[in-house]
């Protein structure tokens, strides 16, 4: 298995909420999740250059299906989505 590695201060890698492909779900699901985390993508791109504030953000992952508060408990617990 790869071994993902995130530069240490690479806050947008720290963050990211990636979609993984499963080719068993139906087409119209992979489409959901998948327009989730190009959405999710914007948002934090939005976040990092200042135009987004941290509670949007976490708005953006809550509307597509990331729970806001397990999110920002697993920061404070340096932990990452990737």
């Amino acid at each position: 298995m790869a071994e993902i590695l995130i530069p240490k201060g690479n806050i947008s890698d720290m963050l990211a909420t990636p979609y993984v492909h499963d080719p068993s779900l139906p087409e119209h699901i992979q489409n959901v999740l998948m327009d989730g985390m190009c959405l999710r993508a914007v948002a934090l791109s939005e976040y990092l250059k200042g135009n987004l504030t941290y509670d949007d953000y976490l708005t953006a992952l809550d509307q597509t299906g990331i729970d806001a508060i397990d999110f920002h408990e697993g920061l404070e617990n340096h932990e990452c989505c990737l």
